[in-house]
């Protein structure tokens, strides 16, 4: 008797374009269920921010998104988003220059070879870097992730090591760190409290988080080096330096050229790192920054202006894929806010905080500001929303205010890693060839252990009455 065969049928991959469009959709259908709403507004001229005025939002004309709306709203989104796509295009374009220099195939030579067999050391000193960074509100993932890639396989890891060092890690930082000037700053200023004050309690959230990272990534690594095919990222196509990865196998000398372009390289981020901190610079000046980086590497290079020029439009080529995905992100929060309903969400999540109990409150509070923050993924465009709203509300509930400004940031920092508006989070996948439902699976077990401290500290802080 034969016997029966039965072959499983491969599912079909669903297309990251595929799912953020359905999430579109999804926003104009809710413009025509969710009543239309907005608050008064005014603007401080100390700060030039406009915030919401506490006890005014009323009812407004509806304006239910039609499919054209939608379209619409789709094309705004990247030509909202004309400034990140252009960096990112820049950045590609930069890369590339740099992989053809063999700049990047003799420095991640020269580091595997120095660190072979202790490769763990590099993952978890580059984590713990971008982690301190993101501590001080400064998100570098973008422009650092392509040389987070090439790092990562040339290690012998995975696109998905790349995006645990350096998003990660600075995601980290970014939601539990005691000095981000986008969150905890403004936050504490609208608030009435003293700026970076209880700097003690976010230092240890952030220890004990990035702690939890290190060993979740390590138990990664573990798994993937047993068994490759196990990786998130198996048969996915790397979008950027893979010729880089490919080739990183010699120990050759550096050249003068070369030795030129580390000082480019380091002058670059260096210039970022100070503008961002200092000069309070936005995405807008990286671009600067990334053309002239490009246009030197290749000079020092000894590309020449033709073969600069032809690996400039190759870099931009294989950075299309990731450009995209980020105006199709930013046109989600963009339907709603043409749909009058961004408000509305905002009101009815934040009204139930002051009907219960202190400690529920300022646990309820972070659940609101992580629901909020899909709909307003800005730290600094959510603190100036929700904080003049959570401030009279935590003095009603007999919440503290230094607890209202810790569930804000929990709350704005932790969704960041999953939310479908973060245009950051994927331009970071699609850097690393990541999908986002494979990455959603694979994250869960830090998101939820980040949760769960986020809600233990609120509760123990708020039962001490904690003012920081």
């Amino acid at each position: 008797m034969k016997k029966l065969e039965i072959k499983d049928k491969p599912l079909k991959e669903i297309h990251v374009y595929v799912l953020l469009f359905a999430v579109v959709l999804l926003s104009g259908i809710l413009t025509w269920i969710i009543p239309a709403g907005e608050f008064d507004k005014t603007l401080v001229e100390e700060t030039k921010r406009t915030v919401y005025v506490s006890g005014t939002y009323h009812a407004v004309e509806a304006n239910a998104q039609n499919p054209w709306d939608i379209m619409n709203g789709l094309f705004d989104g990247w030509v909202s988003s004309a400034v990140q796509i252009f960096v990112v295009l820049l950045m590609g374009a930069w890369v590339k220059i740099v992989e053809d220099t063999k700049l990047i195939t003799k420095s991640f030579s020269r580091l595997t070879h120095t660190f072979q067999g202790r490769e763990k050391i590099v993952v978890i000193v580059v984590m713990t870097v971008m982690s301190v960074i993101g501590g001080f509100g400064i998100n570098p993932s973008i422009p650092l992730l392509p040389l987070g890639v090439v790092l990562s396989y040339s290690l012998g890891y995975d696109g998905a090591v790349a995006f645990a060092m350096i998003f990660l890690g600075n995601s980290i930082g970014y939601c539990m760190g005691a000095f981000n000037v986008l969150s905890v700053g403004i936050a504490q200023e609208i608030a009435e409290l003293p700026r970076f004050s209880g700097t003690g309690v976010r230092l240890f959230d952030h220890g004990v988080s990035l702690l939890f990272l290190i060993f979740f990534t390590m138990r990664y690594i573990d798994r993937i080096k047993k068994n490759p095919k196990s990786s998130v990222t198996y048969g996915s196509q790397v979008t950027i330096a893979q010729d880089a990865v490919e080739t990183s196998g010699e120990n050759e000398k550096f050249t003068k050229g070369d030795w030129a372009n580390i000082v480019v390289f380091v002058a670059g981020f260096t210039a970022i790192i100070y503008g961002v901190m200092k000069l309070n610079w936005s995405m807008k000046q990286y671009g600067p920054v990334f053309l002239v980086m490009a246009i030197l590497t290749g000079i020092f290079g000894g590309l020449g202006a033709n073969g600069t020029a032809k690996s400039f439009v190759k870099g931009c080529e294989k950075m299309v894929f990731t450009a995209m995905i980020i105006g199709i992100a930013k046109a989600i929060s963009i339907v709603l806010a043409n749909g009058n309903i961004i408000d509305t969400i905002v009101y009815a999540l934040s009204y139930p905080i002051s009907k219960i109990g202190p400690v529920l409150g300022a646990n309820m509070m972070f659940i609101s500001n992580s629901f909020i923050n899909i709909f307003i993924p800005s730290a600094s465009g959510q603190a100036a929303t929700v904080m003049p709203l959570m401030t009279p509300i935590a003095d009603i509930s007999g919440i503290t205010r230094q607890v209202a400004v810790l569930a804000f940031q929990f709350g704005d920092g932790i969704t960041n890693n999953i939310i479908p508006t973060s245009t950051s989070l994927f331009a970071c996948l699609g850097m690393c060839g990541l999908r986002y439902d494979k990455y959603l699976k694979w994250l869960m077990p830090v998101f939820i252990a980040l949760n769960v401290i986020a809600f233990a500290v609120l509760t123990v802080l708020q039962l001490m009455q904690w003012g920081g």
